[in-house]
């Protein structure tokens, strides 16, 4: 508010012989740079948290999954062949009794994969192709009863009565086995088939041979199982190759970061029915600094356990920790890495138990928990982060002092620089053209815990020229 004399306001020219040069403090920017600035939590896999003590835990978890049991075990389509001749005896038989009745039982080798012995399949899917024919031209009737296939918990039973007319000896179906369970061992031995032929001729006139033949093929196709059961053959399993983006450091450019505690949490989830020994044959950190292979007795087999037959359906956890003690992960923390490449593989039945079970969706699910707790020392560690600025703020000024407040509650000095960004983010100057403003570390305790922070209060000056190189700054 001005105020005047009235009788001076008709000559203007005395305002004009002053000249205003006034002065304001204006807050340009506010920023509370916490550890949390320092990394960028980026995914939802991550996460903070903070313990009793205070301690930052950076958190990543991450899944993996093996191969299911459809992708490491195979039924495969094979062929049964067999062929029949009636006894002498019964050929005599037929023109006195009028008719007569051969019964024969049958028990053929099942093909399964190599070293496996099965001794009973339930069947998702399949096809059973039977074709039979013969020479017989006496009327009767045949069945078979297949006793290692089980529908509803029965045998299947296919049968037929014939003519023996010339285009009535062929006896062909194909009967779907989804649901079915194939029961393979004879009591004594695994991969066995068995079934159980009848055939009853009546006698109408017309000779009968030992020369006249039976012919049977039954052929099993699009076997998919749900089970199996026995003594399987021991595979490799393996996960594909995993990387875990970390965008933790992304905002960390350079340096080392050095924890006393972080571990990695490997939980495997087995419901395959067999013991599994797994190797971590693949992990490897990779950063701008490099790559670093992790090592030590955790890289080791290490033993899952498995369900049992009681247990079928579920699965059995094992935890494996990768720590200190048991690893260099703390070297691989160091690097700041934006990356971790993992693997693992592993042998299903190492030691040969001998029964053991699969499900078509038995696997071996992998759950990893990194935690990274933010206790330990740090070197020339380098970080930064972008906040936005309007330069057009300074168009009408001559003059600025712009004073910083920076309060460090970090345990460690600090060397802090504010750097003028366009919208390309190129650098048009900097608060401190003659170094930086180093902040000492704030004051901790015997136990390296932050009990006081520590302030320094900078000042910088900008004439027109240096207002005039930050005019175009949108960011800093």
């Amino acid at each position: 508010m001005l105020f005047s004399c009235l009788e001076e306001l008709n000559d203007i020219d005395m305002i004009a012989q002053y000249t205003w040069s006034p002065k304001f403090s204006l807050p340009v920017a506010s920023a509370n740079f916490n550890f949390k600035e320092f990394v960028n939590e980026g995914s939802p896999d991550q996460e903070f948290e903070t313990d009793a003590e205070g301690v930052v835990i950076l958190i990543y978890k991450d899944t993996l999954e093996s191969q299911t049991g459809s992708d490491l075990f195979f039924l495969f389509d094979q062929s049964l062949n067999q062929s029949i001749n009636l006894p002498l005896n019964l050929v005599n038989d037929l023109p006195i009794n009028g008719s007569i009745t051969h019964s024969q039982s049958f028990d053929l080798p099942f093909i399964s994969e190599p070293g496996s012995t099965m001794d009973s399949v339930v069947l998702s899917t399949g096809n059973l192709f039977s074709n039979l024919n013969w020479d017989f031209s006496q009327p009767g009737n045949l069945s078979i009863t297949f006793q290692s296939i089980l529908q509803n918990g029965s045998p299947l039973i296919l049968s037929k009565s014939f003519t023996g007319a010339l285009n009535d000896r062929i006896f062909q179906i194909d009967e779907d086995l989804s649901g079915s369970t194939l029961m393979l061992n004879n009591g004594t031995n695994g991969n066995r088939f068995q079934f159980d032929f009848e055939i009853t001729l009546n006698d109408n006139g017309t000779p009968v041979s030992t020369a006249d033949q039976l012919n049977m093929n039954f052929s099993f196709r699009n076997l998919n199982f749900t089970g199996m059961y026995g003594d399987l053959a021991s595979k490799t399993i393996a996960s594909d190759i995993d990387t875990i983006s970390i965008t933790f450091f992304e905002n960390i450019i350079e340096g080392s970061l050095f924890v006393e505690e972080p571990t990695i949490g490997f939980t495997f989830d087995n419901s395959f029915g067999f013991p599994i020994d797994v190797d971590l044959n693949t992990f490897e950190a990779i950063s701008s600094q490099g790559s670093l292979s992790l090592s030590g007795p955790i890289t080791q087999s290490q033993p899952l356990g498995a369900p049992d037959f009681s247990g079928i359906g579920t699965s059995v956890q094992t935890e494996i920790e990768v720590n200190k003690d048991n690893s260099n992960f703390r070297d691989l923390i160091a690097l700041l890495p934006n990356s971790l490449v993992y693997q693992f593989d592993g042998i299903l039945d190492p030691n040969n138990l001998g029964s053991n079970f699969v499900l078509n969706n038995s696997l071996v699910d992998v759950f990893v928990e990194i935690q990274v707790p933010l206790f330990g020392s740090v070197q020339q560690l380098v970080a930064f982060n972008i906040f936005d600025f309007d330069g057009n703020d300074f168009n009408d000024v001559d003059f600025a002092l712009v004073r910083t407040d920076i309060n460090n509650g970090f345990p460690f000095e600090a060397a802090v620089q504010v750097y003028f960004l366009d919208v390309s983010d190129n650098r048009l100057d900097s608060l401190i053209t003659n170094g930086d403003i180093l902040v000492q570390s704030a004051i901790v305790d015997a136990n390296g815990i932050v009990i006081q922070s520590t302030e320094k209060i900078t000042t910088a000056s900008f004439d027109r020229q240096r207002l005039d190189n930050i005019q175009n700054a949108v960011r800093v």
